[in-house]
Formats: structure tokens, sequence, C-alpha cells
């Protein structure tokens, strides 16, 4: 079974932009690790007609169709700097 595929239009990129809780280095980030995974055979997660794996990473990342979490930076990482 496998799921549906969204269509992503200029429009849709524009919206996800403002709706999305990420700013430039989270979306940079996260299309970075994307874009290495499609590099090595992962099936793309949506219908683009972009075909480099880099564009197509970012496309997919402002379509939130890529799972993600922020963990808490550990007490004694602070504290290393400081």
């Amino acid at each position: 079974m496998s799921l549906p595929v969204p269509v992503i239009t200029p429009a849709a990129i524009s919206n996800a932009r403002t709706a999305l809780p990420l700013g430039p280095f989270h979306v940079a980030s996260l299309a970075f690790q994307r874009a290495k995974q499609l590099k090595g055979g992962a099936a793309p997660r949506v219908d683009s007609h972009y075909r480099s794996p880099t564009r197509l990473a970012q496309v997919e990342v402002l379509a939130d169709t890529i799972s993600w979490t922020v963990e808490p930076i550990a007490e004694n990482a602070l504290n290393k700097h400081g």
C-alpha cells in the first residue's frame, strides 16, 4: 500500500513557508539530510517536476512531508564553552 503523493505548486510552497515553524537554518539542515537520503536511493515523497535531489529535498521540507524533532541541549554541553 502506498501513500498518496501530494502535488506541489508554487502557491503551496509559498503557503508552507509561512505556516512552518522553521527558520532558514532548519529548512537548510533538513533539506541537506533529506538530499543525502534521496541521493542514496530514497523514494521522493512529493510529485514534482524537479529531478535534482537538492531541490527536491527543499520542496519536500517546505511541503511538510519530512518529520523532525528538536532535542534540548544537554546541560553539560552548555557548560563546556562557558
